[in-house]
């Protein structure tokens, strides 16, 4: 792997200190929110069906193998219980959490809307959103989107400001009790609601929850609270980014994958900034076209970083929580492992980046073990998120170019308004913008 830096040097065998640093400090980060699983887990390789259930002829069938919840035995590349290729290979690999959809039409999305914070922010947006949102865009995934919406629970106990905001309307738990009681048994619990839209067709489902998100390991430590945080004015040393965006663009990276069992009810997920708006119709069914082109992501166009500066890609690249991780699977190895999109510019450019307010990708890859024991290297590394304010940006290159080449990645650019100011737009076949996706 390149980076700004200059080329990086063929993995060697790390300091025991910095590798334990990485993980500790991981462990230590998540175990502050994770708590016990709701979800009931079978024998890894094999789906739960325990809590299965439909609405309306919507199924939400267990999608996941459950591979994750032993990510930290399976997730290294020589681990003796993770199948392994017929001869050695000197590319990363992952193992998928979830079968490939047998058929485009059986694919299942779940658009994951967080409300980080107090609400009124979110609410005051979706007033000029929420009518896009809905007709434009949602109602055109009706047969394969559900929504996953969570409200902070360090903010609100109450979800009743947003139902009537967003004119939920709540499913008849007498007729469907076997959905609801397996929805509530969920994570830390979801009451099921229709998202209304016009004309007839497959209802939207929306499953509606709070959550505690975990707070960054030095603050559990420190004993701070978030109020105390905020009432400070607290921002990242560079950057200048308030506590509570640093958070929320970290949480979407890699606690999102770990911490919302929702999701082994899927096949995919997206996100979407709550400042997008839809000004036109979306053009057709993502989750089908996911499914019969095989993408593992999609994004809305690469672009490159302008202040690289503030981000530390000169002290503190991204790139380096890649060595790490090549390194200490190298050594594991006995052998040198290389990404396998070792020598894409997307990939090997530390300032090239993803757009990502529109984004979203198979969980049967970000859910892999060896995908979310990256994730905790890159989620915890001294200086990253906290310092230098990495985001999900940073993120979703470096994980994708590690255990793929970049060709089951899907550019969706065309949904924008056109071609943004850091965009590019080299060797790319020119697109007809559609001029729907609006942001800021």
């Amino acid at each position: 792997m390149h980076s700004q830096h200059g080329a990086v040097q063929a993995p060697a065998k790390l300091p025991a200190s910095m590798i334990r640093l990485a993980c500790l400090l991981g462990m230590l980060c998540w175990r502050a929110a994770a708590g016990p699983a709701n979800v009931s887990v079978s024998a890894p390789g094999h789906p739960s069906t325990n809590l299965d259930f439909e609405v309306d002829g919507v199924v939400f069938r267990n999608r996941s193998l459950g591979l994750d919840r032993v990510f930290d035995v399976l997730g290294h590349q020589c681990s003796p219980g993770r199948p392994q290729p017929p001869a050695p290979v000197d590319r990363l690999t992952y193992t998928p959490n979830r079968r490939w959809p047998s058929d485009a039409k059986h694919g299942r999305t779940a658009l994951v809307v967080v409300v980080g914070g107090p609400p009124q922010r979110f609410l005051q947006r979706m007033e000029k959103a929420w009518y896009g949102w809905r007709e434009e865009f949602l109602a055109r995934l009706a047969h394969s989107t559900s929504v996953v919406m969570l409200l902070d629970a360090d903010y609100t106990n109450s979800t009743a400001e947003l139902v009537a905001s967003l004119e939920l309307v709540p499913v008849d738990c007498d007729k469907h009790s076997k959905a609801c009681l397996a929805a509530a048994a969920v994570d830390a619990g979801y009451a099921l609601y229709y998202l209304p839209a016009a004309g007839p067709r497959r209802p939207i489902i929306v499953l509606l929850g709070r959550a505690s998100f975990p707070a960054p390991w030095w603050m559990v430590r420190n004993g701070t609270t978030e109020e105390q945080m905020i009432a400070s004015g607290w921002q990242t040393p560079h950057c200048r980014t308030s506590y509570l965006k640093t958070k929320f663009l970290n949480w979407h990276a890699h606690q999102m994958f770990r911490q919302l069992h929702v999701l082994d009810y899927f096949d995919f997920w997206m996100k979407l900034d709550d400042d997008a708006r839809w000004a036109g119709k979306f053009p057709g069914d993502i989750t089908h076209h996911l499914v019969s082109k095989h993408r593992i992501f999609f994004h809305t166009g690469l672009q490159r970083l302008a202040d690289l500066d503030c981000i530390g890609l000169w002290q503190q690249g991204a790139s380096k929580p890649v060595q790490v991780y090549l390194d200490s699977e190298s050594n594991r190895c006995r052998r040198i492992l290389w990404p396998a999109a070792l020598s894409e510019p997307w990939f090997s450019d530390d300032s090239q980046v993803f757009s990502v307010d529109f984004a979203g990708g198979w969980l049967g890859f970000w859910t892999a073990p060896e995908v979310l024991m990256y994730g905790l290297i890159w989620n915890s590394f001294p200086g990253g998120t906290w310092e230098y304010r990495w985001g999900d940006e940073q993120f979703w290159t470096s994980a994708l170019g590690l255990f793929d080449d970049g060709s089951h990645i899907e550019d969706v650019s065309y949904v924008r308004a056109g071609l943004g100011p850091n965009a590019i737009s080299e060797n790319e076949p020119p697109h007809n913008y559609l001029n729907i996706l609006h942001t800021r």
